[in-house]
């Protein structure tokens, strides 16, 4: 089996301390996304979303840095375009003076 694998042969495919999780919509949308160069994840933590490459190495971030403690902006539901070029999903604005709409982004 693979190396590090449980004895079902499962293998974690995002950092050890990542929690994958995200608050978009407050319950959470889709927090992670299988694609051919890795696992595209939203840090709970952060609210940020990351890439897990394939077959191992350290997460990138794809998100910009924000100086609010919970994420100015809370990404979920990321899916590829069909030519996957493009990675689209839902942003929430939790700035002072955005009021939590969801809007799409490329």
């Amino acid at each position: 089996g693979a190396e590090g694998a449980s004895e079902r042969g499962a293998v974690d495919a995002t950092p050890k301390d990542a929690n994958v999780r995200t608050r978009v919509h407050e319950y959470g949308g889709g927090a992670h996304l299988l694609t051919p160069k890795g696992v595209v994840y939203s840090d709970f933590k952060s609210q940020r979303l990351f890439l897990a490459p394939a077959g191992g190495g350290d997460a990138v971030c794809l998100t910009p840095e924000s100086a609010w403690p919970d994420g100015q902006y809370r990404f979920a539901d990321a899916r590829l375009t069909p030519d996957g070029r493009h990675l689209v999903c839902v942003r929430e604005d939790h700035s002072p003076t955005a009021d939590a709409k969801p809007s799409a982004v490329l």
